[in-house]
């Protein structure tokens, strides 16, 4: 009975200073244990650095895909933009790549990729997708030289769409400046307006843009009014242009077969100057 009674109060002697043992325990395993928090911290922060740099890398490449993507985008749009402005009123179209520009002194005319081999005959029309680009004015068995509208020796028949006014516009030597010639002092023509081939001479289709008028200026003491405008196309951009048949241009092909000999290839053209 008193050995029952000894062993009672041990055991809860024993079990008084385990509980109070506890937080000594405890705090004697407490450095172990933060460094084993620590370490397992730092392991995990070095993993999410390597995970972030991972995905900042797949990031990077797919950055640059959607670049490429976009590029391709841009393209296909372009082409079909092409396609749509020579199919509007063409009888026959047919895409063409420039091979040489000159767009410095006088001079303004472009080399394409295409000659009498592929049907191309003098006179021409060359687009782009946002307006005319100028005419076909030599042809060689493969490729053929434009002139510009921006050239001075180059006359465009031209008509307000507003008001209906049919005026010349001819280059000045400029790539970003068309005049129009015999405009009366008095007529009815702004700055904004859109100017489009008239059809008149049967060189050019009707309704193709041409420019916008840019500057008019009037004098008192002269018959006409000096009117500027820039051009539609972008004649110093892109790399690809759409050759136009019609009808008129159909009823050249015999005077074009004349002048198809081989263009000389050092046609006075600087090369690689077109920029997208």
């Amino acid at each position: 009975m008193a050995g029952h009674f000894y062993s009672e109060n041990v055991r809860q002697i024993a079990r008084a200073l385990s509980v109070l043992s506890a937080p000594v325990h405890l705090i004697a395993a407490s450095p172990s244990a933060v460094y084993r928090w620590f370490e397992g911290s730092l392991d995990s922060e070095d993993e999410l650095e390597l995970e972030l740099a991972e995905l900042s890398r797949k990031q990077l490449v797919l950055q640059t895909r959607l670049q490429q993507f976009k590029a391709l985008e841009s393209e296909n749009e372009r082409l079909r933009n092409l396609l749509h402005a020579g199919a509007q009123l063409a009888s026959k179209i047919q895409l063409a790549q420039l091979v040489k520009v000159n767009l410095y002194g006088h001079s303004h005319s472009v080399l394409i990729n295409r000659g009498a081999a592929d049907g191309v005959i003098i006179g021409l029309p060359v687009i782009d997708e946002d307006g005319l680009v100028g005419q076909v004015t030599r042809v060689g068995s493969f490729r053929s030289a434009v002139a510009l509208v921006t050239d001075p020796a180059q006359g465009v028949p031209v008509q307000s769409v507003r008001t209906g006014l049919r005026a010349i516009a001819f280059g000045v030597g400029g790539v970003g400046e068309l005049r129009l010639l015999y405009v009366d002092r008095n007529a009815d023509i702004r700055i904004g307006d859109l100017l489009v081939t008239s059809g008149l001479g049967g060189i050019y289709p009707s309704r193709y843009p041409v420019a916008r008028v840019s500057k008019i200026k009037r004098h008192v003491d002269e018959a006409f009014m000096a009117v500027h405008a820039m051009p539609s196309a972008r004649l110093n951009k892109g790399h690809q242009v759409v050759l136009v048949w019609h009808d008129s241009a159909e009823s050249s092909a015999e005077s074009s077969a004349e002048s198809s000999a081989e263009l000389d290839p050092a046609l006075p053209v600087a090369a690689d100057s077109a920029d997208d």
